[in-house]
């Protein structure tokens, strides 16, 4: 299924009250999010996991692809499990997916939620998503970050008030997926309900520059001898207001980088006053069917365009200053499309 049409029909069917409810109702509890997870996705998933478990619920917590570098630190003594493909995930009797609700992002879990509508229910702020994966979705793509959403969650669930209530150990990943997901409050996404909530956050005891210093300051050098390589490929396309960066796979094996490690690579090109789109596109290894598929990263400043429109064209989604998809027209292909693509949004 497309993108464009799942948007189409990709909706909530519940709101926060009746997903507490959902969730408090079973014994056993599975949280799932997408591959290669990032800070909102653990952030959002840990959150509840340990609210679910602090009123008796058995929590299972499974992450599957390549995993950030602080992860062992944010999830501490709380028992999680990393699946390959093919591993069974902890049993449950329902299971909870965070920050996504797309096929796609999910293949790992396929094998144990398809088909169990019923027992499966989605928390997202995506636009974009599988609805029949789950009859039970909270989808609110005015969200800032999953987070946000989780945070409603987790004070029904524990039964407080506010969530400057909340402990600590739950706070800490909620401004962990905060922060993340709004280039630590940077991004146009950010509304007075996240600066309150942040706030929230830091009264309960979250240190945002702790969290800053976790994820965006403590790279292996890896990543910058890999950035050095992105910014040598750049290209300004500045009549279309584009900036493109290409990182090959034998860049990946030559510095011993791994893809996840372009995280933010667009960053510096957005600086660029003409630049209103910034692309990153990676070619990964091949996968196990032998693909050679290009990782595509685009960004867009507030005046850009819809980026999550232009991924629809390679049957990704996202956010519209903030998405993503896969091709396997090889880095220049995939350039050549995109710039196409771009181009064409810039004349309409």
């Amino acid at each position: 299924m497309s993108s464009a049409m799942e948007s189409a029909v990709y909706e909530s069917t519940v709101g926060p009250d009746e997903l507490a409810e959902w969730l408090r109702g079973t014994k056993r509890l599975l949280l799932v999010t997408h591959v290669r997870p990032d800070g909102d996705a653990v952030g959002s998933t840990l959150s509840i996991a340990r609210c679910a478990a602090q009123i008796g619920i058995e929590v299972g917590l499974a992450y599957a692809g390549e995993l950030p570098p602080w992860m062992g630190e944010i999830l501490g003594d709380t028992p999680w499990v990393h699946l390959d493909a093919g591993d069974p995930p902890p049993l449950f009797d329902k299971c909870l997916i965070c920050d996504t609700g797309a096929w796609g992002q999910l293949e790992p879990y396929k094998p144990w939620i398809a088909g169990k509508t019923d027992t499966v229910a989605i928390l997202d702020h995506h636009r974009s998503g599988s609805p029949e994966i789950s009859e039970t979705r909270w989808v609110d793509s005015e969200s800032a970050a999953a987070c946000e959403m989780s945070a409603q969650i987790c004070t029904r669930l524990l039964g407080v008030d506010s969530v400057s209530k909340l402990p600590l150990d739950v706070a800490v990943p909620l401004m962990l997926g905060l922060g993340t997901d709004t280039g630590w409050f940077r991004h146009p996404s950010v509304t007075p309900h996240v600066l309150r909530l942040a706030a929230d956050l830091v009264e309960a005891g979250a240190e945002h520059p702790k969290l800053v210093k976790m994820t965006m300051l403590s790279d292996p050098p890896q990543r910058l001898k890999l950035l050095s390589k992105a910014m040598a490929s750049l290209s300004l396309h500045e009549d279309v207001g584009v900036a493109v960066m290409k990182v090959s796979a034998e860049d990946l094996s030559s510095i011993g980088a791994s893809p996840g490690m372009t995280s933010g690579f667009a960053d510096p090109a957005l600086a660029v006053r003409s630049i209103k789109v910034a692309a990153v596109l990676v070619e990964l290894p091949p996968d196990g069917a032998g693909r050679s598929l290009v990782k595509i990263s685009l960004r867009s400043k507030i005046d850009g365009p819809d980026v999550a429109k232009i991924a629809g064209q390679f049957g990704g989604g996202g956010h519209i200053r903030a998405a993503g998809a896969r091709s396997e027209l090889g880095l220049d292909g995939t350039e050549k499309k995109l710039l196409e693509l771009l181009s064409q949004s810039a004349e309409s």
